[in-house]
């Protein structure tokens, strides 16, 4: 499941009190809600956790998911293998934290979709 998570954020505007401080977070996969007064700085929180500002003080992390992944790399059968080699994939790059760069994420998607075309099961 892919989480997102905001640990010890903060944020505040200059010469002004916290907007937020010191919220920690994690949301899963599905729908959240976030419900606050106008003005409440929602947006503000919402454009952290996009990645889109940095917050002041913490941290903000996705994780995103790979169980999938994680199965393609370990398994050793002849037709992964072949799919791993073809897309230039090694299982060795996962064990590196759980950021993949986007083309290489594309290039071990498109090798679990098509094992999972030719045998139509996992």
């Amino acid at each position: 499941m892919s989480v997102l998570r905001l640990h010890g954020g903060s944020a505040a505007w200059v010469a002004s009190a916290p907007i937020f401080d010191s919220v920690s977070l994690t949301l899963g996969s599905g729908f959240s809600g976030l419900a606050g007064a106008y003005g409440a700085s929602k947006a503000t929180l919402l454009s952290s956790l996009a990645g889109q500002r940095a917050p002041h003080e913490g941290t903000v992390v996705f994780t995103p998911e790979h169980e999938g992944i994680d199965a393609l790399a370990a398994r050793d059968d002849g037709v992964a293998a072949a799919l791993r080699g073809r897309l230039a994939l090694d299982p060795s790059d996962l064990e590196h934290g759980s950021m993949l760069p986007s083309g290489e994420r594309n290039r071990w998607q498109t090798s679990l979709g098509l094992l999972l075309s030719r045998s139509g099961r996992w």
